[in-house]
């Protein structure tokens, strides 16, 4: 009985498709595709490059020359997401024990940014209320946790590629509307 329920919901379902959308022909890209679409892939793609660039360069300047130095745990907090527990803290140090506290920052600007750390260094960090950092020497707003290692080149080589999809997908959608408009003309 609950089968033919299950299968009567679906023939419904597929009763809502109206009628121009049914498979009778294969879509046509240009038919569908406007200016506008184009415009968001290629955005898109051109944000997701410049990002990884800036993530590259950010990491390539941590790791060519830095310090390593003593700052103070400001903030802490485990969150749990979907059983995986995740120890995280904000930090403050004074690069030369000097002027202003410098925090965690990012290549966009934003500053006080939350630094995960393994369970054993959390704990540590927050008993101490102390933790190693390193940061580039020219540039103290670019820095982390020393014991976070070099950056991962996964998520650098990620934003670049889909950056460049969607770059591609954009370029290509620009010059198959472009030869539509020529064709129709």
């Amino acid at each position: 009985m609950e089968a033919k329920e299950k299968c009567s919901c679906r023939l419904m379902i597929v009763d809502w498709i109206p009628h121009d959308m049914a498979i009778s022909r294969p879509m046509q890209i240009d038919e569908h595709i406007s200016y506008r679409g184009i415009i968001v892939f290629i955005l898109l793609g051109l944000g997701f490059m410049v990002m990884g660039f800036l993530s590259k360069k950010q990491a390539d300047e941590l790791s060519a020359g830095n310090q390593t130095i003593e700052a103070r745990v400001t903030e802490s907090k485990v969150t749990e997401k979907k059983g995986k527990k995740s120890h995280q803290i904000k930090y403050a140090f004074k690069p030369g024990n000097e002027g202003a506290d410098v925090t965690r920052c990012d290549f966009l600007g934003r500053k006080d940014l939350w630094s995960t750390l393994s369970e054993e260094e959390y704990t540590t960090a927050t008993a101490s209320g102390k933790v190693q950092v390193r940061y580039a020497t020219a540039n103290p707003s670019n820095n982390e946790p020393a014991s976070a290692g070099a950056r991962s080149s996964k998520e650098i080589l990620g934003a670049l590629g889909a950056g460049g999809v969607s770059l591609l997908i954009g370029l290509i959608g620009l010059i198959r509307k472009k030869r539509a408009e020529r064709a129709g003309a």
